[in-house]
């Protein structure tokens, strides 16, 4: 699609449409705009998918999209801001998709009262020197939260009372964070004081420029974690002693991709993760006994 050229006085058949999807369309400003102006008209509107979409500067008001589950904003990397007088008056949206939109400095204020949001991605943290900015402390009335995609940099901020907010999410069972804009390291060390629930299912981590894992991804802490992806880090251990008398991993599956100095023994993890059958290992020149040269066990590729 090239552009598209949409009018204000749409046919009424289309007052009743329920799912909008103009994903990857080259949609420029003034298309954006005339899009906008019917888009609002749709009061039945619950699904919207606009990712990719260049033209996408700021999402203007669409408060009166109340039967809104799902907006798809991904992709979109000229977006720069939202306006809050639109977002948190969608109470019913499930969904919001906001990963890789590059020019997206935060959230504003507000998103805790999208309560029943079940999966939140592209959540920027942002210095509170911006009062307009949504904090980590708002998530803990997310209860029904189940994924949540975060993505830090040197221009984050967790203030004292916010590092126990995710431990309050008690569905939450996927926690990605991408520290790809994060270079100094005692901004990384921050997130050793981060307390997920102990529930969590899948951990996500990228771009961590730290030779070992944050504290709280151990078996201990996350009992029933059973998938672990770590890519594009300076990840050197899993653990920092790899002895028989760790304690064992309950995980299923392990990714380890684009890791320079990871230098763990595979044998050794083999051990203290017995129950592993779905194992992706790339570009981790370092690895010890790598399983690629086990004949006893084969890699699956989990992740695209």
């Amino acid at each position: 699609m090239s552009s598209l050229s949409i009018s204000s006085n749409m046919p009424i058949s289309l007052s009743s449409l329920r799912v909008l999807d103009l994903s990857n369309g080259k949609l420029d400003d003034k298309s954006v705009e005339n899009l906008f102006k019917w888009i609002i008209l749709l009061k039945r509107l619950a699904h919207l998918n606009l990712s990719g979409a260049p033209g996408l500067k700021n999402v203007p008001r669409i408060r009166k999209l109340r039967n809104l589950q799902l907006l798809v904003l991904s992709g979109c990397s000229n977006l720069v801001s939202l306006n809050d007088s639109s977002i948190i008056y969608l109470k019913k949206l499930l969904i919001l998709d906001l990963g890789s939109c590059d020019s997206l400095m935060f959230l504003p204020q507000g998103i805790g009262r999208l309560t029943k949001l079940e999966e939140l991605s592209g959540f920027k943290l942002h210095r509170r020197e911006n009062s307009q900015s949504c904090g980590l402390l708002e998530l803990q009335n997310l209860v029904q939260l189940r994924v949540l995609r975060i993505k830090l940099s040197d221009e984050s901020e967790i203030l004292d009372n916010e590092w126990e907010a995710l431990s309050r999410l008690e569905k939450l069972q996927v926690l990605a964070i991408d520290t790809e804009n994060t270079k100094e390291p005692t901004n990384l060390q921050k997130l050793d004081r981060l307390k997920p629930p102990p529930g969590l299912e899948q951990v996500y981590l990228r771009h961590y420029r730290r030779n070992h894992l944050p504290e709280w991804i151990n078996p201990k802490t996350l009992s029933k974690l059973q998938y672990l992806s770590i890519e594009f880090g300076d990840i050197k251990h899993i653990c920092p002693n790899l002895e028989l008398r760790e304690e064992k991993w309950k995980l299923v599956g392990l990714c380890l991709k684009f890791l320079p100095l990871f230098e763990d023994d595979w044998k050794k993890l083999k051990q203290i993760m017995p129950s592993l059958c779905d194992v992706e290992v790339s570009n981790c020149p370092s690895l010890k006994n790598p399983p690629y040269e086990d004949k006893s066990w084969t890699s699956r590729n989990l992740l695209t």
